[in-house]
């Protein structure tokens, strides 16, 4: 363990995913370090995601998808 470095660790694909995310979670709790941090890379409702077609708010569209 390095204590003045954060490891960042990712879930696979990226797709919104409660058992990754799960998996994800329970991972870093066994490890018991302060230094780890999750990211969810996630482009869900794809307009929004990477704003074509105007989409650039996130409305209730949005939300939904």
């Amino acid at each position: 363990m390095n204590a003045k470095r954060y490891l960042m660790l990712s879930t696979l694909g990226d797709i919104a995913s409660k058992p990754l995310d799960d998996a994800m979670s329970a991972e870093i709790a066994s490890l018991n370090d302060p230094n780890l941090i999750a990211s969810f890379h996630y482009y869900g409702y794809w307009p929004f995601g990477v704003n074509i077609a105007g989409v650039d708010t996130f409305d209730a569209t949005s939300q939904q998808n």
